[in-house]
C-alpha cells in the first residue's frame, strides 16, 4: 500500500485525498492508502505526488521545494505455502526534505519568507532530535515539529535509516552543514526486529483498516448532507424572498389600479 503526504507551513496534507487535510493543526496518522502491487504503480503515484507538491522560485533556486514530502510504502508478505501463516509487515519511508535557507541570500519576503522560516524550524528540530537520540536522552522532542512527529518511528523506533545528503561545490556555504548532519545520524543506535502479525492480528488490523475507511466515508457523507441542507435552506429563503417580492408588486399593482381614473 502507498501513502503520500507533504508538510507545508507546518501543516500536513494528504496528496491522495484533498479533503483529508491538516485543517486544525493535527497530525494525520491515518492518511489515505492506495493499493499498489507493482513498480509501475509505485512510480505513477510518486510522479503524481511530485506534480502536486509545493515549489516556488527564490533568488537561489527557480524551483525551490517549499515543503517536505513523505512517501510511505507499506509492505506485507507471507509464505505462499502457509495459508494461515504469519504476515511480515514493513514500512518504507522515502523523504524528500526541503533545504534550509538564509534570508540574506534568498532575499525572501512575504509568503516565501514564511515558508523558509517553517522549513528552517522543522530542520532545526530534526537536528535536535537526532542529537538527543545519539546522546541517549530519555526525552526526545518529537512533538516540536510535524516532520519529527511523523518520522518518530522511523528515527528512533524499530527502524533502520539511510540519509542521502545533496552537496555541491557551487554552494559551498550551504553545503557545509549537510555532511555534518549526515555524520551525526550515524551515531543513532536502534535495536530492530522483524514485525510479524499473527493470523488473529492480521484479521484485527483488517477490521481496523475497514473501520477507518468507513469512518472516512461517513465523514464525507456527513459533509455532503450538511452542504445539501445548507442549499435547501438557501433555496427556501429564496422562495420566501420571491413570495415577498410578488406580494409587494401585487400591492403596487392594486394601488396603481385604484388610483387610475375610470373612463365613462
Amino acid at each position: 500500500m502507498w501513502q503520500t503526504r507533504f508538510i507545508y507551513n507546518e501543516k500536513i496534507n494528504d496528496l491522495l485525498d484533498k479533503s483529508n487535510q491538516d485543517i486544525k493543526g493535527n497530525v494525520l496518522l491515518d492518511a489515505r492508502e492506495a493499493v499498489v502491487d507493482n513498480v509501475d504503480k509505485v512510480m505513477e503515484n510518486m510522479m503524481q505526488g511530485n506534480k502536486i507538491r509545493r515549489v516556488a522560485a527564490t533568488r537561489m533556486n527557480e524551483r525551490s521545494s517549499r515543503s517536505h514530502t513523505i512517501f510511505r510504502i507499506i509492505l506485507e508478505s507471507k509464505d505462499a505455502n502457509q495459508k494461515d501463516g504469519p504476515v511480515h509487515i514493513s514500512y518504507l519511508n522515502l523523504m524528500d526534505l526541503a533545504g534550509s535557507e538564509r534570508v540574506s541570500l534568498t532575499k525572501a519576503a512575504g509568503e516565501r519568507l514564511k515558508e523558509g522560516a517553517n522549513i528552517n524550524k522543522s530542520l532545526s528540530v530534526l537536528g535536535n532530535v537526532i542529537r538527543q537520540l545519539s546522546e541517549g536522552k530519555e526525552f526526545i522532542s518529537y512533538r516540536d515539529s510535524k516532520l519529527t512527529r511523523l518520522l518518530s518511528q522511523a528515527l528512533g523506533g524499530n527502524a533502520k535509516s539511510l540519509i542521502i545528503g545533496n552537496v555541491t561545490l557551487a554552494a559551498e556555504e550551504e553545503t557545509r552543514s549537510t555532511p555534518e548532519f549526515a555524520q551525526s545520524t550515524k551515531t543513532v543506535k536502534n535495536k530492530t526486529k522483524v514485525n510479524i502479525l499473527s493470523a488473529t492480528e492480521e484479521t484485527l488490523q483488517g477490521y481496523q483498516n475497514l473501520t477507518r475507511d468507513l469512518e472516512t466515508r461517513l465523514k464525507k457523507q456527513a459533509i455532503k448532507l450538511k452542504e445539501m441542507d445548507k442549499s435547501k435552506q438557501e433555496y427556501l429563503l429564496e422562495i420566501e424572498r420571491l413570495k415577498t417580492e410578488v406580494s409587494i408588486v401585487g400591492r403596487f399593482q392594486m394601488g396603481a389600479s385604484a388610483s387610475t381614473p375610470k373612463k365613462h
